[in-house]
């Protein structure tokens, strides 16, 4: 079966493994297209890219600390909801060095 882009499934996914890696602005119209397809056959890498995602925007913000913290603690309920044994294991490293990624990683 193919879908709409012309890609079966198997196409589909490993076509998609180094879009997942990258911001979605990065993605070029056939990227995009792509990870649509890929993102309704598989609605866990969608959560999953999207918690990433997140905490790349959260990275790359100057934001104040108070902000900062806020935010981290919205993703960490997001992280927490999506239950993944492989995203609570980097929850936990980040909730065990939470001040210093604060202190050198987001605030200005």
């Amino acid at each position: 079966m193919l879908f709409g882009n012309g890609e079966s499934r198997k196409q589909i996914v490993a076509k998609s493994k180094w879009a997942l890696f990258q911001s979605r602005n990065k993605w070029n119209n056939d990227t995009r297209d792509r990870i649509e397809i890929l993102f309704s056959l598989y609605l866990d890498i969608k959560e999953g890219y999207e918690i990433v995602d997140k905490m790349r925007q959260i990275m790359n913000k100057k934001i104040d600390k108070v902000v900062a913290r806020t935010q981290l603690a919205q993703w960490y309920e997001q992280m927490e909801r999506f239950n993944n044994k492989a995203f609570n294991t980097v929850g936990e490293t980040f909730r065990s060095h939470y001040d210093t990624i604060l202190n050198t990683s987001i605030t200005y």
